[in-house]
């Protein structure tokens, strides 16, 4: 996390469309950085709005697909692919004070 102003979190969609991961974290009142689309309601937290615009944080939405792992469908072997984040979200990563670089995946004991 980044205080109470933001957070890495890891999502496993059930459909693979991006719009749901979208629609759910806004529901739960937790929109994706820039996301534009569904990002309707204000972010509330003890009452009061959170304001990152002076962060100057790059506007574009923060979902990354940071970590893949599928079966090959025509070996069956495991392919898991880690890939790293775009400039601008690296950009944003590092003044929100998160480690960008990490080899480990930090929500593995998730996926057992």
């Amino acid at each position: 996390t980044a205080g109470t102003e933001a957070a890495f979190v890891a999502f496993w969609p059930r459909t693979g469309r991006t719009h749901q991961l979208r629609a759910h974290a806004e529901y739960m009142n937790c929109p994706i950085l820039g996301d534009k689309k569904y990002a309707r309601r204000a972010i509330v937290h003890e009452h009061e709005k959170i304001d990152m615009s002076g962060m100057d944080l790059a506007d574009q939405l923060h979902l990354h697909a940071r970590r893949i792992i599928l079966q090959h469908p025509v070996t069956g072997k495991t392919l898991d692919v880690t890939a790293d984040l775009p400039p601008a979200l690296l950009n944003n990563w590092r003044k929100l004070g998160f480690d960008a670089f990490m080899k480990d995946d930090p929500f593995e004991e998730l996926s057992a």
